[in-house]
């Protein structure tokens, strides 16, 4: 079974290799592939580098307290 990717329409064989494992997508499966997804991901983490940072540092904080 092949999928279409939502980004950059390629159509790909619809298993793990190819796209991400999403719980709540159809089929259990993400509508990006794994390159759409990781080039996503780093483009917003670069644009949110600092918020991201200090989520991540306010969750430790509160977690380390327990």
């Amino acid at each position: 079974m092949k999928r279409k990717c939502s980004k950059c329409g390629e159509k790909k064989e619809l298993n793990e290799d190819n796209f991400p494992k999403k719980n709540t997508g159809k089929g259990g499966f993400d509508s990006r592939c794994k390159e759409c997804k990781r080039c996503y991901d780093l483009e917003r983490y670069s644009k949110k580098k600092g918020e991201i940072l200090e989520q991540k540092k306010a969750y430790y904080q509160k977690r380390k307290l327990k």
